[in-house]
């Protein structure tokens, strides 16, 4: 199974050229059933870190090293991954400037300079260099840190250099480093560099001297012609020879520089393609994303709107199907309460009808204030409706049931159909006091501000689930027993303070109760134009 690769492991910090020995270790020492588990436990794809071309951010880099030693058991393989950049096929135009400059110090010193178009996490410094030494140091930037495996895998890259000319791996080891409580990482590099052209200049400075030793001998030894003429032609040659391997060196290392700054240049123009191809890509990806959660949130939007339209029809006429009944049977109920003496057996029975009618009662007014349009009246008082609504709730609520009431800060104007907000309140009252089954305390806090007023009613009830919490405002949704709830309340009340220009919140977790909030935007003061008159 291929995986899918995610946005975020594609930043541009490290080449894949760094990550392509892990695939060619793996192929080699384990087998592609081995290179499959790896990739899929590092969630990357094979096909995409086999690209060169392509960056891996660095997280994705240590996901897929960390992996490759826990499938492996080797916690040396990332050490050797970082080897096999020995194969052409990994840093393959550095390793082509390294051969045809012939000097292993100077690949280091290009590694380097150029650096970072292979790694943006950190920077690369040759601090000092001699003949089969180096010391190189890296630098993190802010928000990246080392790691072992990665630490691993660099000196498996600085070890294997050598041997892209023909050398014994070189010798790696830390001067300082990060894993132990540096600020920076510094590696000691040593390798045994055979000499380049050495022959051949050792056998032309040997000719001048065989030269100068002729004109410095007795005259007995050179006065044969012919040994005189035979040591000045090897000092012409050997002269001539000399200068022709200088101009011939000093040629060659000029179109190798010309071709590695037209190589660099090249790599340049590739990665400031490839970042603008990830930029490009980000920039889709997180528009699309935005894009599907606003048409999540209208579709949400839509469907809502749909159910209460429902809502509002069935409301409708259930509520004038129903009144008059209600009424009827309230009547009756009154006229046999006056009727049954007080301690008649059948006066229970009585009550516990009166209440059913009650319930009803409630919620024929739920769906009455549902079903009509808001009737909004300006200067309306909040404080007061909360006042009419607690004396209400507390004539019909159990004894058992104990409400206070803060008001915090100055009065505010707001406008404000007050019967559908009387409601809203008393259903979320009416809720409390069911979920703590008529016994416990509801608090009511009103805070008023400038720009905002905000009325808190919370319980010390059992609290709600995420699963309830996330349905509670759906339509017939309860968990009250049967017989004991319709699940329109809490939609009816939303629906009514939305109407009113207000925002219902939910905070709630098992155990610690619930608490509502409701929130209105206060209207900026108008001044009427009697009061301006008489200014």
């Amino acid at each position: 199974m291929t995986a899918e690769l995610r946005p975020e492991d594609t930043r541009t910090e490290i080449s894949c050229r760094a990550a392509k020995g892990v695939i060619m270790l793996l192929r080699r020492e384990y087998g592609p059933a081995v290179l499959a588990e790896v990739f899929s436990r590092a969630s990357l794809p094979v096909d995409y870190v086999n690209d060169g071309s392509n960056w891996l951010s660095f997280d994705a880099f240590n996901r897929l090293l960390a992996a490759m030693v826990e499938v492996t058991g080797d916690t040396q393989s990332p050490f050797k991954a970082g080897t096999q950049t020995s194969d052409p096929s990994t840093f393959g135009p550095v390793r082509v400037m390294g051969q045809r400059f012939l000097s292993i110090l100077g690949v280091y010193r290009m590694m380097a300079m150029h650096s970072r178009y292979f790694v943006k996490i950190c920077d690369w410094a040759l601090l000092g260099y001699s003949q089969g030494h180096a010391r190189l140091e890296i630098t993190y930037h802010d928000g990246y840190r080392q790691t072992q495996w990665n630490c691993d895998n660099i000196r498996g890259h600085l070890s294997s250099i050598p041997t892209w000319l023909g050398a014994e791996p070189a010798q790696i080891s830390h001067y300082t480093c990060i894993m132990r409580g540096a600020d920076v990482c510094i590696y000691d590099v040593q390798w045994e560099e055979e000499p380049s052209y050495m022959v051949a200049i050792v056998g032309a400075l040997g000719g001048v001297l065989l030269g100068v030793l002729g004109l410095v001998v007795p005259h007995s030894l050179r006065s044969a012609s012919w040994l005189w003429v035979t040591l000045t032609v090897a000092l012409g040659v050997a002269f001539a020879g000399v200068c022709a391997l200088i101009a011939r060196l000093r040629f060659v290392r000029r179109q190798h520089i010309e071709e590695a700054d037209a190589l660099m240049k090249a790599t340049g123009m590739i990665e400031a393609l490839n970042s603008e191809l990830q930029s490009k890509v980000e920039d889709r990806t997180r528009a699309l994303t935005e894009a599907l959660a606003d048409l999540k949130a209208s579709r949400d939007e839509a469907l809502r709107k749909e159910r209460d339209a429902a809502i509002g029809v069935l409301a409708s006429g259930m509520a004038h199907d129903m009144n008059s009944p209600l009424n009827a049977i309230n009547l009756t109920l009154q006229a046999l309460g006056e009727d049954l003496p007080k301690d008649s057996p059948s006066q229970p029975l009585l009550t516990s009808a009166e209440r059913a009618a009650a319930r009803c009662k409630r919620l024929v007014a739920d769906l009455l204030a549902f079903s009509r349009e808001p009737m909004m009246s300006a200067d309306t008082d909040l404080e007061e409706v909360i006042r009419r609504c607690l004396a209400l709730f507390a004539a019909e609520s159990s004894p058992n049931v104990k409400t206070t009431f803060e008001v915090v800060g100055k009065p505010a104007r707001l406008k404000l159909d007050k019967a559908q907000i009387q409601q809203a309140i008393f259903n979320l009252m009416t809720n409390a006091s069911d979920a703590m089954e008529g016994k416990g305390s509801i608090q009511l806090r009103l805070l008023m501000a400038e720009s905002e007023v905000v009325l808190e009613i919370a319980d010390d009830g059992p609290g709600m689930s995420e699963e309830v919490r996330n349905r509670v405002f759906e339509p017939f949704f309860t968990t009250k027993k049967a017989g004991h709830g319709h699940g329109l309340g809490l939609p009816i009340t939303r629906q009514l303070v939305t109407r009113n220009g207000g925002v219902v919140d939910l905070e709630s977790a098992l155990g610690r109760g619930t608490t509502f909030r409701l929130r209105f935007s206060v209207r900026p003061k108008v001044e009427s134009s009697k009061d301006a008159g008489d200014k």
